[in-house]
């Protein structure tokens, strides 16, 4: 490889770990809208380097036991660009454990290699707004939508996230 850079995908004990949060939030059974975006925001791995250039030599990654990390290692001089946009598949309307209305976006895959995506949504006429707190790694995306929107009126789009 000319140029090696390294990205790093982790899921661990603080990373992506929805049951540690709901086990703070006191493990209710009954979640609140609040409580329940709060969990969907950790369900994602965290990208804890991003196209980092690697230095010649051995390469050290500390983790607990049980931790999990995705090493992508690619050429920065090869780089090949993606779709920047998939095209969205489906857009289905759900309704939460509280009633809460909801919105599941899925979309096609942008490449044949990893990335992640960002989700962003418009509500009526206004700016697109990014709604992931974490990079999604899957194909679809669970929205919950404020108490004032329409979801007539939503428009999603997806952006690709090379990693």
């Amino acid at each position: 490889m000319e140029k090696p850079v390294l990205t790093q995908v982790r899921i661990d004990d603080i990373h992506a770990n929805p049951y540690a949060v709901w086990r703070d939030l006191g493990s209710p059974e009954v979640l609140s809208r609040d409580a329940y975006v709060l969990l969907a925001s950790h369900m994602e791995p965290a990208i804890l380097e991003h196209r980092q250039p690697m230095d010649a030599g051995p390469l050290r990654i500390a983790m607990s036991p049980s931790s999990v990390s995705l090493l992508i290692i690619d050429d920065a001089a090869q780089h090949r660009p993606v779709t920047p946009h998939p095209e969205i598949s489906s857009v289905k309307r759900y309704h939460g454990q509280n009633g809460e209305p909801t919105v599941f976006v899925r979309w096609q895959q942008a490449t044949d290699r990893v990335v992640a995506y960002d989700i962003h949504v418009a509500h009526d006429q206004g700016g697109f707004q990014q709604v992931n707190n974490a990079p999604v790694f899957d194909l679809g995306f669970l929205y919950v939508l404020p108490e004032d929107a329409d979801p007539e009126k939503l428009r999603f789009r997806v952006r690709v996230r090379e990693l």
